[in-house]
């Protein structure tokens, strides 16, 4: 199946969610208008879970297919493949463009920016960065230059923490100095630390920066 942004693959059995196309267009309309672009067509395998999406990738056995429920890939060529029994997979399209546009982004803030907009584990951004409220209050020890990447951690094996925390990263900048300048973040190959300079953080201070603009009314993407 065919739209205007993206050709869909779906399991002979599996009659595709009209809403959710629907819902899909209408949310890259927003990151087109976001990234102030012209659209890139994407080829989208829709899988009940992940155990399903790796078998159409070939594998007999992965430790992913059993490990969540849900969850997905971007690969290059503009593929998405999705374990979510869904037709909307924003967080993954957000990395479609962002590998198109900013060559030389940074992993951290690429999932920030994923989860940001399309959220993740099926929950919106919103859900996330309530939850990081208490996550910020049960672990006040917590220090973010300890972790060398992205993936694996989870609050209470819902909230993915360092996904979210880059996430308010975004929203905290595009707060105080606007999405350009998040762009060019995106655009500059440098070390973590450095880029994080750029907009006022550092080792010293993040984490009660993160928590000051926790408290704060969210900025959210639908509305920029």
């Amino acid at each position: 199946m065919k739209t205007e942004y993206i050709t869909y693959k779906l399991p002979s059995e599996k009659n595709p969610n009209q809403s959710e196309i629907l819902q899909q267009e209408t949310e890259i309309k927003k990151l087109l208008n976001f990234f102030e672009t012209k659209p890139i067509h994407i080829t989208y395998y829709s899988c009940k879970n992940p155990k399903e999406l790796f078998e159409i990738k070939g594998f007999d056995y992965h430790l992913m297919m059993y490990l969540n429920d849900t969850g997905g890939l971007a690969e290059n060529g503009n593929i998405i493949f999705s374990g979510n029994n869904s037709e909307v997979y924003t967080h993954e399209i957000v990395h479609i463009y962002t590998t198109n546009l900013f060559p030389n982004k940074n992993i951290f803030l690429d999932e920030g920016l994923a989860t940001y907009i399309g959220g993740s584990a099926g929950k919106d951004y919103l859900w996330h960065r309530e939850k990081m409220k208490t996550f910020f209050e049960e672990t006040p020890d917590f220090r973010l230059e300890q972790y060398r990447d992205p993936y694996g951690i989870y609050f209470k094996e819902e909230t993915p923490v360092l996904y979210t925390l880059f996430a308010l990263v975004c929203e905290r900048t595009i707060r105080l100095y606007g999405k350009e300048k998040l762009f060019e973040l995106f655009n500059t190959k440098a070390d973590l630390w450095d880029l994080l300079e750029k907009v006022g953080l550092h080792k010293e201070n993040i984490n009660g920066e993160l928590k000051k603009e926790i408290n704060l009314t969210p900025i959210i993407f639908n509305q920029l």
